[in-house]
Formats: C-alpha cells, structure tokens, sequence
C-alpha cells in the first residue's frame, strides 16, 4: 500500500512538474545562445538592435553570465515609428545575482514585460552601480578565444546613461556608435 501511495505521489509530481512545463513553453529567443564570459564588463546602457524578437508575447526568463555579483537592469526596445535606428524604452527587469557565473532568472507572471515582433533586447544599470554585471563580447576588445566574432551586431552604447535616466514610453534612443557587440544574456519569450 505504502508503494501503491508513493507511485501516485511521484505522478502527481510529475503532472504539476508538467503543468508548470506547458505554462512557462518558450516560443522564441533572443540572445547569445551559449552565454559565456567575454571580452568586456563595464556599466552603460546597451541597446542590440539586431537581437530583434521574431515573435510577440512575454519575456518570461533571463538568462545570463554575470562577471561578478551585483544588479542590473535587462530591458526592452521598441523600435519607433520615426525612423530606423531609433528606440522606444517599453520595460526592463532589475536583476540582482549574489555569485558570478550562469543564472536562469524565471520571471513571475507580474514581472514580465510584454514584446512585439521586432522589439529587441538591452541592459542597463542603476545609479548607485560601480561595475558592470554583464559579460559582453565587443568588437573593440581582444577577441575571446572560440567566440565567433560574426555573431557580433551594432550596438547603441550610451556610458554614461543610468536606470534614472529613462522612462517608459518617453525615453528614446538613436543610434550612437559604430561599434559591434553581443550580451552574454538572452530573454525567452512565451508567445501570445
């Protein structure tokens, strides 16, 4: 008997781990596919206009390889209507890592921003921030051995842009640098 009532708990387990599976389905992804430490970790805000979303829906996880332990904001872009290379701010989320390394940050269902096809991923940092948190591969740094420097896109660069300094809905950005870069972070995506 006591068998009997141990198989219907692992099954029971096994339908909530399924259930809570189905709920959280990744339809799509933006990012560096194998996140890793790179060539550069300095704060800024960083825009990656060629890491554009091909389906809409909710940024449902973060994940990321983190320098060193600190917080950081991993955000979203709209592209405006006035033209190419300009940006809409439209969410991000503040993440704080106590460790360096790989984390998979899963948002609750009230921390997810909600994407449009097209819209792309960026992070920026507090105001109080010292360090960068988040690895980048950037065209201006030694290149990191085994990182395929063609997967590098433009990237907007403001350094001395912090979480104060944009608005939902009224911070917009254009294009401010020729330089190249990838995130060591990509956001998954649930469609709607």
């Amino acid at each position: 008997m006591a068998f009997l009532t141990f198989l219907t708990g692992l099954a029971a387990l096994a339908l909530c781990q399924l259930t809570y599976a189905s709920d959280i389905e990744i339809k799509c992804w933006r990012g560096m596919a194998q996140p890793q430490e790179l060539n550069y970790d300095v704060i800024g805000m960083f825009i990656f206009p060629e890491l554009a979303f091909s389906c809409r829906g909710y940024v449902t996880e973060w994940s990321f390889v983190a320098a060193r332990p600190g917080t950081f904001v991993a955000s979203i872009w709209a592209p405006s209507a006035e033209g190419p290379n300009k940006y809409w701010y439209t969410g991000g989320n503040t993440i704080t890592v106590a460790t360096a390394g790989f984390h998979r940050i899963r948002l609750q269902d009230d921390e997810r921003i909600h994407i449009e096809e097209g819209d792309v991923i960026g992070l920026h940092y507090l105001d109080d921030a010292s360090d960068g948190v988040v690895y980048l591969e950037t065209s201006w740094g030694t290149p990191t051995p085994g990182v395929d420097q063609s997967q590098l896109g433009v990237v907007y660069n403001e350094v001395h842009w912090r979480d104060s300094d944009l608005t939902v809905g009224a911070t917009k950005v254009e294009q401010t640098t020729s330089h190249k870069a990838i995130p060591a972070m990509y956001a998954g995506v649930t469609a709607t």
